[in-house]
């Protein structure tokens, strides 16, 4: 399991779950919004800077899902 928070100037900052190039093998699970209930992603969440994202991974794949998601 990995938490990741997106960057205000991330890349990924409004882009769809479905555009973003994950890891096979990687789930994103919620994701916490500030003062907003946290929410099971669907495809076409858009992602925004502040983000605390969950996601469920292999270890050998959990620095390539960091990347991704912040943009990096």
């Amino acid at each position: 399991i990995v938490e990741v928070k997106i960057p205000p100037d991330s890349t990924t900052v409004g882009k769809s779950v479905k555009e973003l190039s994950l890891p096979p093998e990687s789930v994103l699970s919620l994701i916490i919004r500030k003062d907003q209930k946290p929410q099971v992603p669907r495809t076409d969440t858009i992602l925004q800077g502040g983000d605390q994202v969950i996601a469920v991974t292999t270890p050998d794949s959990e620095e390539s899902l960091r990347a991704a998601l912040r943009g990096a």
